[in-house]
C-alpha cells in the first residue's frame, strides 16, 4: 500500500483503529497471506471507503445510532420489521 501523506495517515490512524480499517482494505491485497497490496492502491482510498461507509451508515434508517451503538441493529431491526409482519426464525414465528 502506498501513502500520499505521512502526516495525513498517522493523524487518521490515531483516531481510526487499525483493525476497523483492515476490513476496508481487505480485497486490495493481492497476497491477504502475506499481506501484500495490490499495485495502484493507496493508504487515502482506504480513508474514502471507511469514511463513504459511516456516511451511508449515519445517513440510514437507523441515523446516527449506530457509531454509538452499533448491537442496538440486534435489537432494532427485529423490532421495525416485526411490527409490520411475524418474523421468522428457522422453525419459530413470532407476532
Amino acid at each position: 500500500m502506498l501513502f500520499r501523506d505521512k502526516d495525513f495517515a498517522v493523524s487518521c490512524l490515531g483516531r481510526i483503529s487499525y483493525f476497523r480499517l483492515k476490513a476496508y482494505w481487505w480485497d486490495m491485497q493481492r497476497d491477504p497471506v502475506n499481506h501484500l497490496f495490490a499495485n495502484g492502491w493507496h493508504f487515502e482510498d482506504v480513508i474514502d471507503r471507511y469514511e463513504f461507509d459511516n456516511a451511508l451508515r449515519k445517513n440510514s434508517v437507523f441515523g446516527n445510532r449506530h457509531h454509538r451503538d452499533c448491537p442496538a441493529h440486534k435489537v432494532d431491526i427485529p423490532h421495525v420489521t416485526g411490527i409490520r409482519r411475524a418474523v421468522v426464525y428457522g422453525q419459530y414465528a413470532f407476532q
